[in-house]
């Protein structure tokens, strides 16, 4: 303030009466140019500039007219991990965007938070305290002037609701920048309030090949000597161009050279390498993002396809049943979401043009939960654990499939064979994906069935639980009258012949032999419709066939995880 005095010609105690002066100060405040609002965000050190950084320069600078943007808003979507953060840091840096944004550029988390949050934290940045009641009123009498040049960059936003008060109540001159993987929703927000023709999207994906070798090449602090490239080229097509996992497999290259590392990448699923548990977790949090029937669409691709292979419309259509123009849409909105990209087709492939692959990453992490990728409801089926207060799980769909070849292949005969196998000590139960009791079982079945599992080379998973379904099925009843009947039939007549004769006619063995036989072959088949109905399966009597046969099939499924077996007494 002091500076401020000494401008106006004033020094000495005229100047320190002056300073004193209440109306003097707020004078002075109100009328110093404060400095616009800038995040605090900084580049990594490792950094490579994209080639379309500066075509997002040009979409938040341009302009189309006088005092009208070329767009108010522009998205950077696609998978997690890419590098969507690091553009926006390197928005801030750059010296058009600052010049051109005269009043400041505002950061916000769109991941903490609704949008009250953001607005707060929005008015934080420009200097204003407000409470929740006026918060629109005082955004609105901050950004909402046409002389107003702001820049609003939201962050990872994974609510596009949060983003309607700040997009609603500004001028014509702010302009925002969104980083997400939820791109569909969050575009049909911002033309709602501002626009089609004011919105642009840029997908942010694996790393062309010239610009992950630079990415190498500043990890190592050094270019890359004849022969690496090949190398480095081949690793970075096994992990899909991520930019995270190409920092960290130069930085151990660094240490244990090339050949080393693209021996263990292609030995080993990218799971197993302890050093990519970060990524992984990155690429956990934004599958959680999925709704439920992408996350439908994508299990099937994954089960269809093989690994590292593309696919066009035609296979998308057989896997999912759809017309070409719904799997046509369905393609590019999980290409959006980041979990597929787009390829170029060979020249055997000339017949479907346009082709996909699912993101190797991706592909990776969900190869590693083969249940399914149910594994991202766990906080789901935790919090009904502890509403229902009792133990509860939901099984995979593989369990439809297994249920179903062994129902159709071996449940008659394993009815058949009952009376002569029911005291085996194991019981074998495929469940439906419903909800089942689960307990926890230990002792010598879990140390057996241990044993089994890793002999057919399939990891034991740290607690095994026995199962049994808790829904009664009315169905279950009629199997029960079904073989009650058969009791009657059988009993009924013979103790009917017994009280009249000593001894039984050939024609009543013949009678009473051929009705026995026609009502236990009715109650097979009751049962075996049953339980093929209800997708439970009881295998009486497991033998080691069986469980080959079993596990064989939950190989071939992809199941990391042993199928869930039970403990039963005899007779039971």
């Amino acid at each position: 303030m002091l500076d401020w005095v000494a401008l106006l010609g004033v020094c000495g105690r005229s100047a320190l009466e002056l300073v004193k002066d209440e109306r003097v100060r707020v004078w002075l405040e109100e009328g110093i140019p404060s400095e616009p609002p800038r995040p605090l965000t900084r580049l990594p050190a490792i950094y490579v500039e994209r080639a379309m950084l500066q075509k997002v320069v040009n979409a938040l600078v341009g302009l189309r007219g006088y005092r009208e943007p070329l767009y108010r808003a522009v998205v950077l979507y696609g998978g997690a991990g890419f590098g969507k953060t690091t553009i926006a840091m390197a928005i801030v840096e750059d010296e058009r965007v600052s010049a051109y944004f005269r009043h400041g550029i505002i950061w916000l988390e769109g991941d903490k938070g609704t949008g009250n949050e953001l607005l707060r934290n929005a008015l934080k940045q420009i200097g204003v305290k407000a409470n929740d009641g006026d918060l629109e009123v005082l955004w609105q009498e901050e950004a909402g002037g046409d002389d107003k040049v702001l820049l609003v960059i939201v962050d990872d936003l994974v609510n596009w609701k949060a983003v309607t008060p700040l997009v609603k109540y500004s001028g014509r001159q702010v302009c925002f920048l969104i980083t997400t993987q939820i791109p569909d929703e969050i575009r049909l927000e911002l033309e709602k309030w501002l626009g089609p023709e004011k919105v642009k999207l840029f997908g942010v994906t694996g790393w062309p090949e010239d610009e992950g070798l630079k990415l190498v090449e500043r990890v190592l602090a050094r270019p890359l000597v004849p022969g690496e490239k090949e190398k480095v080229i081949k690793l970075g097509d096994a992990v899909g161009w991520h930019p995270e996992a190409l920092r960290i497999l130069a930085s151990e290259a660094r240490e244990n050279g090339w050949d080393a590392i693209l021996q263990e990448v292609l030995a080993k699923e990218i799971y197993e390498l302890s050093s990519f548990k970060r990524v992984i977790e990155v690429i956990k949090r934004g599958l959680q993002r999925l709704d439920e029937r992408q996350k439908k669409y994508l299990e099937k691709l994954l089960e269809a396809s093989e690994r590292g292979s593309t696919f066009g419309v035609t296979f998308a259509r057989a896997v999912w049943g759809k017309d070409e123009q719904e799997a046509k849409i369905i393609l590019g909105e999980l290409t959006r979401r980041g979990v597929l990209e787009s390829v170029t087709a060979s020249q055997q492939e000339w017949w479907d043009k346009d082709r996909w692959r699912i993101m190797p990453m991706v592909r990776q992490v969900m190869r590693r939960h083969p249940r399914s990728m149910r594994w991202w409801k766990r906080h789901q089926i935790a919090s009904e654990l502890q509403s229902a207060g009792k133990p509860r799980i939901v099984i995979p769909w593989q369990f439809f499939l297994i249920s179903s070849i062994v129902l159709e292949v071996a449940l008659i005969f394993k009815l058949l064979l009952w009376v002569f196998r029911h005291l085996c000590p194991l019981k074998a139960v495929i469940a439906s994906a419903r909800r089942i009791e689960v307990n926890l079982i230990s002792g010598d079945a879990e140390d057996m069935l241990k044993a089994l599992w890793e002999q057919k080379g399939i990891s034991p998973p740290e607690e095994l639980w026995m199962v049994y379904s808790t829904k009664k099925d009315i169905l279950n009843w009629v199997v029960v009258i079904m073989w009650i009947c058969v009791i009657i039939l059988g009993i009924t007549p013979l103790i009917s012949e017994l009280s009249s004769s000593t001894s039984l006619t050939s024609t009543f063995q013949i009678t009473w032999i051929a009705s026995l036989a026609f009502a236990l072959i009715v109650a097979l088949i009751g049962s075996w419709y049953v339980a093929w109905k209800v997708w439970v399966a009881y295998l009486y009597g497991v033998s080691a066939w069986d469980l080959r046969f079993i596990l064989r099939l939950a190989k071939l499924l992809g199941m990391q995880e042993p199928i869930l077996l039970m403990k039963v007494s005899p007779g039971e």
